[in-house]
């Protein structure tokens, strides 16, 4: 299980600042990969996101709860206005990014249809909240893409994936290009 967890798993601290007497409380957790939102609903209308970067600085934005959602201070021990923001810590070798596809508008269920754009390399260190100075860097280079093809309710997963000699295939059943 350990060459799993070092493989696959992140860790992501959840903080929460009260805004007034600056105190912090904070905790961390391990996740698979990255839930990544295609609209950042802070702006209305709410605003698609085009490219990955975008859906991670979203992801790593922080946001005021506002009057509604106090929490009780730590420090002074009343209930105060706070901000919360996930925070990266560590990120393993491998990485899965998982986009938002369906959103709820009124009753209904819908696909978000817009593209998502994302290089064949990237660069997560901005993303990564304190480097130590003994890891490598955040160099990433995607080598696989899962695809949906249709509703809420039906739909197909195809995949493409790179092979070592750069030549991506396309998975689709038991279909293989």
């Amino acid at each position: 299980m350990n060459d799993v967890i070092n493989a696959y798993y992140l860790l992501m601290t959840h903080g929460h600042f009260a805004i007034f007497c600056r105190s912090v409380r904070t905790n961390d957790e391990m996740m698979v990969g990255f839930n990544l939102d295609l609209k950042d609903q802070s702006i209305q209308p709410a605003k698609n996101l085009r490219t990955l970067e975008d859906c991670l600085n979203l992801f790593t934005k922080s946001e005021d709860l506002g009057p509604d959602m106090l929490l009780t201070c730590d420090f002074c021990n009343y209930r105060r206005q706070t901000s919360k923001r996930m925070k990266i810590k560590h990120l393993p070798p491998i990485i899965g990014f998982q986009f938002k596809r369906f959103e709820q508008v009124g009753i209904k269920s819908l696909k978000i249809p817009h593209k998502v754009t994302y290089g064949l390399d990237m660069d997560l260190g901005p993303f990564v909240d304190e480097i130590p100075e003994s890891h490598p860097d955040y160099q990433y280079t995607l080598y696989a893409v899962v695809n949906h093809i249709g509703s809420l309710h039906s739909g197909h997963y195809t995949a493409s994936i790179r092979s070592d000699d750069n030549h991506w295939y396309l998975f689709n059943d038991e279909y293989v290009e």
